[in-house]
């Protein structure tokens, strides 16, 4: 029923000379949801009437766009309530997607610590569970919207220890005594779960590449979901250079959009709230299933 996506960019969206890779991208992909990273040198506005030319909603409606203190974008066909941007590289919203789901989304778009950065990204991962706990208790953002969908993804750097993702997945607090007792973050009191997004004509799910580099490809790129709310349709990552070529003119793709756009893959899933499983477009167009 909502399609959402995350997307490092890398600083890439005024590079004119890809702008045809971007357009193709979205054409394809037609998200409801986009969490982007590595936006930090572009205003909301420019964003949004990027995202007007290349993913024009029906009418005169815009695209609605909001921006963090760090490099962090949430743009949404739907209303944004309110963003929560005091997490360290993290971008909590709430998404009015009442028109769809009859509740709220919280929808969380991150980029966390690069590099040699465990101990860092540990921090980070039990920021945004204490603040999680505290929208899930008593007067918190989510205790008048109980069932509400929680999503959560990013760029997440997942290159060393597993500990951050531990606890983005379970509650399990590392740091107790700064960011609070451990919890179940779902709202069967269960933990979350990590969507598996593989590429869509490769049985892998690595998420950056970049063949002139000394890397080797990589799972950057994560959506995690509270599945006690939502049911996953269909999860992709798009690596247009894998796609035959009947799949690219079903699409309208070229075989090196995705890499000449980024040197991370978008991350896509069609998420529906469980009980009501339709998995149509929301206005008609043919996305890339």
């Amino acid at each position: 029923e909502i399609r959402v996506a995350f997307w490092n960019v890398k600083r890439e969206l005024d590079n004119t000379s890809v702008y045809d890779s971007y357009n193709r991208i979205l054409d394809a992909t037609n998200p409801d949801i986009i969490g982007f990273s590595e936006v930090e040198d572009y205003t909301p506005q420019f964003v949004a009437d990027l995202l007007n030319m290349w993913l024009p909603l029906e009418g005169e409606v815009s695209w609605f766009v909001e921006k963090d203190d760090y490099d962090l974008m949430i743009a949404s066909r739907f209303p944004i309530v309110s963003t929560f941007p005091t997490i360290d590289r993290q971008m909590p919203a709430l998404i009015s997607t009442e028109s769809v789901w009859g509740v709220p989304t919280l929808f969380t778009c991150s980029h966390l610590k690069c590099c040699g950065g465990d101990r860092k990204r540990q921090k980070q991962a039990d920021d945004y569970m204490s603040f999680l706990r505290g929208a899930l208790e008593p007067g918190g953002i989510l205790d008048r919207h109980k069932g509400s969908p929680i999503i959560y993804g990013g760029d997440l750097n997942m290159v060393g220890l597993s500990g951050p993702i531990n606890t983005l997945e379970t509650g399990d607090i590392f740091d107790n005594n700064l960011y609070g007792d451990d919890f179940s973050p779902d709202w069967d009191s269960s933990k979350l779960t990590q969507i598996v997004a593989r590429l869509t004509d490769r049985a892998m799910d690595y998420t950056w590449r970049n063949d002139s580099g000394s890397y080797m490809p990589g799972k950057l790129d994560y959506i995690i979901i509270s599945d006690a709310v939502i049911e996953v349709l269909r999860a992709y990552s798009l690596q247009t250079s894998d796609l035959s070529e009947a799949r690219l003119a079903q699409y309208k793709l070229e075989p090196h959009d995705a890499e000449d756009a980024s040197d991370h893959f978008m991350v896509v899933a069609d998420l529906a709230l469980v009980g009501r499983i339709t998995p149509e477009d929301n206005n008609g167009q043919k996305r890339m299933d």
